[in-house]
């Protein structure tokens, strides 16, 4: 089973301007973030996304077919490890979360109220999201059993007005 490595950098290209950059932390599946909580799910990591506000980062898992939820630290850039959600797991209130399968990329909404996640196993799966706690809750998942085109997508993307995914 392979490791993966979030090492963040990444947060520092959130930071202003004027900051200097430099290696912040490193996160690893199973390790621990800066507070001392296990992070879970995290095997390898790909496509991410920041809230409007920058306090929270969510990354989709492939390979744990997943999507890991971090909140940031504006000032220092470090990430607490808030939740993981998955493929046939339960959110926080106890919806059964189906698609995930090879979660790739993400896209939220501009009011920052939806995150979208394509899975490269024919998935878009849904989630609602607590502006003030970071955590997600299960909407739905669409899959190419009822949209016939949908197959592996690789990318996701939200239309300027934000009526189309």
């Amino acid at each position: 089973m392979r490791t993966a490595v979030l090492c963040l950098f990444l947060s520092l290209f959130f930071l202003s301007l004027s900051a200097q950059i430099g290696f912040v932390e490193d996160l690893a599946n199973g390790g621990k973030d800066y507070q001392n909580n296990t992070v879970t799910k995290l095997d390898r990591p790909y496509g991410i996304v920041t809230s409007p506000d920058d306090k929270f980062l969510y990354n989709a898992c492939i390979d744990d077919n997943s999507i890991v939820v971090f909140e940031r630290n504006i000032s220092t850039g470090q990430l607490t490890f808030v939740e993981s959600l998955s493929t046939n797991g339960r959110d926080q209130a106890n919806n059964l979360i189906n698609g995930l399968v090879g979660a790739i990329n993400l896209a939220m909404s501009e009011d920052g109220k939806h995150i979208y996640v394509a899975g490269l196993g024919d998935n878009v799966t849904v989630f609602s999201r607590d502006m003030t706690t970071g955590i997600l809750t299960y909407v739905e998942a669409l899959s190419s059993a009822t949209i016939s085109s949908l197959h592996e997508p690789t990318n996701i993307g939200i239309s300027p007005d934000g009526k189309s995914i």
